[in-house]
């Protein structure tokens, strides 16, 4: 396994952990993410890839704000959280765009089945996105 996707886990790790216990995921680990991957991109003299990973987190990003701010506009209810997306972010700044929205996929349903069986109101999405990610990154 890469080492940069180790320390995504690491990261991810900890975002999950502040998530399930204070429904809050802190933008200095997202900071931290993604300085770490500037710093090994730099390291590894792969400039371009940098711009391949901003490209890629923004691909990610950005229509999945529009969404939520497009949700919350017509509904009036709260769509997905800005520590939510960032993570996702996080995770198109690591992966390509086609991983990342497969972890989206998979732990959405790993959500709305974790729903069905506690029938919480609110269930924290970091966590949820660290065991998708676990299983993607080992199996890719």
């Amino acid at each position: 396994m890469r080492f940069d996707l180790i320390v995504l886990l690491i990261f991810l790790l900890c975002i999950a952990i502040s998530d399930y216990k204070r429904a809050v995921i802190p933008d200095a680990y997202i900071l931290a993410g993604i300085t770490f991957r500037i710093l090994y991109l730099i390291f590894l003299k792969s400039y371009i890839n940098i711009l391949k990973s901003l490209g890629s987190a923004l691909l990610i990003f950005v229509p999945l704000l529009l969404m939520t701010v497009a949700y919350e506009k017509k509904t009036g209810k709260h769509g997905a959280g800005g520590g939510d997306l960032k993570t996702l972010a996080l995770l198109g700044f690591y992966l390509s765009p086609m991983e990342t929205l497969v972890i989206l996929f998979v732990a959405s349903l790993l959500q709305i089945t974790a729903f069905k069986y506690t029938m919480k109101q609110v269930l924290p999405f970091g966590p949820a996105l660290f065991i998708v990610t676990v299983i993607v990154t080992v199996f890719m």
